[in-house]
């Protein structure tokens, strides 16, 4: 498993291997279900953890929101609640 510089998430596919579960916060990509595209828009403000999973070695990925401008510093985040928040730091803005 890898992931790429979009964000997008691949898992290596051996041969009869199952799909992986879905991942918080990710599309799977329709063409290919190893491959996990992010719903995340860019926020320097938001903390990324990902956790492996021994029983199936998939992984979950767990957002934090670090802006403490917002009632939701500190707390874990979807991407529906990022989209939505009027304090988004996009990169593009460091």
């Amino acid at each position: 498993m890898h992931f790429e510089e979009d964000g997008t998430i691949v898992y290596e596919q051996g041969d009869g291997d199952e799909p992986p579960n879905d991942i918080d916060g990710y599309q799977r990509d329709p063409n290919d279900p190893f491959r996990f595209i992010p719903l995340w828009l860019p926020c320097q403000l938001r903390i990324q953890n990902a956790v492996r999973y021994a029983d199936c070695g998939c992984i979950n990925v767990i957002m934090r929101c670090n802006n403490p401008a917002i009632p939701l510093f500190g707390e874990l985040v979807t991407h529906t609640q990022c989209q939505h928040c009027p304090e988004r730091k996009p990169w593009e803005e460091i």
